[in-house]
C-alpha cells in the first residue's frame, strides 16, 4: 500500500515493524516535506522511553502496522527532542531524499495539523471580518442615503417656510392697505 499524507492522523500509535516483521516500537510522529512523508519517530522499550527516527523510504502500511524497509540497527537514536540535523544526516545515508535537508525543511504531522487548523481559523476569521466590513459598508451607505434624504427634506421645509413667510408678508401688506 502506498503511503499517503492524507492518512497521517491514523498512523500515530501504530505498531512499527522492520523488514522481517519484527516489532520496532510505536509510531510517535511523521515528518513531511510539503505533502511527502519522509521520516518517522518511534518509541520503544519500557514505557516508550527509547526514541528513534527512521526513513520512510520503501515503507508500506497495512491495516494495523507500518512496515519499514529497515532493521533495528538502521534506526537513529534520538534524545526525545525530535528530528534534528544529526538525525537527518544519519538517515540520509539510507535515504538520498534527506540529503541537504535540515529540521526547518521538514514538518511534523502534529505541527502541520496545528498549522492547517490555525490557517483555517484565520481564513474563517477573515471571512467573518469581511462579512462584518460589508455589513458596515451597507449600513454606512444606508445612513448616507438617510442623511441625503433628511437634507433634501430640510431643504424642502426651508423653501416651504420661506414661501409661507413671503405669502404672509404679502398678506400683511395687502391687509394693511385694505383698512
Amino acid at each position: 500500500m502506498t503511503i499517503a499524507a492524507q492518512q497521517l492522523h491514523t498512523w500515530i500509535g501504530t505498531e512499527v515493524l522492520d523488514r522481517a516483521g519484527e516489532k520496532l516500537g510505536k509510531l510517535e510522529e511523521v515528518y513531511l516535506r510539503g505533502r511527502e512523508p519522509l521520516v518517522i519517530t518511534l518509541s520503544s522499550g519500557l514505557a516508550g522511553r527509547k526514541h528513534h527516527a527512521a526513513s520512510l523510504r520503501g515503507a508500506t502500511v497495512s491495516r494495523d502496522s507500518l512496515h519499514l524497509d529497515a532493521t533495528a540497527d538502521s534506526l537513529v537514536a534520538l534524545d526525545g527532542s525530535g528530528v534534528g540535523d544529526d538525525a537527518l544526516s544519519a538517515l540520509a545515508a539510507h535515504d538520498d531524499r534527506l540529503r541537504s535537508l535540515g529540521p526547518e525543511d521538514v514538518e511534523g504531522s502534529r505541527a502541520r495539523q496545528q498549522r492547517l487548523e490555525a490557517e483555517a481559523e484565520a481564513r474563517a476569521a477573515a471571512r467573518e471580518l469581511d462579512d462584518e466590513a460589508l455589513l458596515r459598508a451597507e449600513e454606512e451607505a444606508a445612513a448616507q442615503a438617510r442623511a441625503r434624504d433628511a437634507g433634501d427634506e430640510a431643504e424642502e421645509a426651508r423653501r416651504a417656510r420661506e414661501e409661507a413667510e413671503e405669502r404672509a408678508a404679502v398678506a400683511r401688506r395687502d391687509a394693511g392697505g385694505i383698512s
